[in-house]
């Protein structure tokens, strides 16, 4: 296994990305920010399609193939998964942030004064 990359190490990282469609193209972007560092809501649809996995282990075809547009595991995790909801990850803004980090101040507290001072 791959050690994870922190910090710098994953921003200042590439990938290459191969694109065919509209025209065939090759460029370079910034390594996915949650690909190493999944959000909760991620992590929690990754560990739900999993256990929908594991439950269509054993489901088998009945008939012939070609009478199935999707393999009959894949439309058991798809029907397993609809209509769930994981949560949704809630971006801080950068004056938050910026306040955060300067005055040593936790974000939930600057959440909780920014609500107060909104409904007054």
């Amino acid at each position: 296994m791959s050690e994870s990359m922190h910090g710098r190490e994953r921003s200042k990282s590439l990938v290459l990305v191969h694109r065919t469609k509209p025209r065939e193209i090759f460029y370079f972007r910034s390594y996915p920010k949650t690909a190493l560092d999944p959000t909760v809501p991620q992590i929690l649809c990754r560990i739900a399609f999993g256990e929908a996995g594991l439950k269509a282990k054993d489901i088998k075809y009945k008939g012939k193939k070609d009478e199935y547009p999707i393999p009959p595991a894949a439309k058991f995790v798809k029907e397993e998964l609809s209509g769930k909801f994981f949560g949704r990850t809630v971006k801080t803004p950068k004056w938050m942030e910026k306040l955060s980090k300067e005055y040593d101040v936790d974000l939930d507290f600057l959440r909780r004064i920014t609500r107060l001072l909104l409904s007054i």
